[in-house]
């Protein structure tokens, strides 16, 4: 798959039809980069409709309310990335 996460009903959808391993991720050209994926031959964690598993090795992914306070887990908000090696620890809101 590509782009933001993959919603619930396409990869079910996919999966029953295609019969198909199913490697969801969430990209954005605003980042250059693939944010979060399952990685394989690093470490394949397992599955889960909706979610795009692990972020991508060197980043910091949290999931922000309006108030810009992480929220609890299976809770929708704003996605909050951050640079793990920036001098700044600065944050980067993308759009949910």
């Amino acid at each position: 798959m590509a782009g933001e996460r993959c919603d619930i009903p396409t990869y079910e959808w996919i999966r029953n039809k295609l019969k198909v391993l199913i490697n969801d991720n969430y990209w954005q050209t605003e980042c250059g980069w693939i944010i979060s994926c399952n990685y394989k031959n690093l470490h394949t964690f397992p599955y889960k409709p909706g979610s795009a598993t692990k972020p991508a090795p060197g980043f910091v992914v949290e999931v922000l309310n309006h108030k810009n306070e992480p929220v609890p887990v299976n809770t929708l908000g704003t996605v909050s990335l951050i640079q793990a090696r920036c001098a700044c620890d600065c944050r980067c809101l993308l759009p949910s």
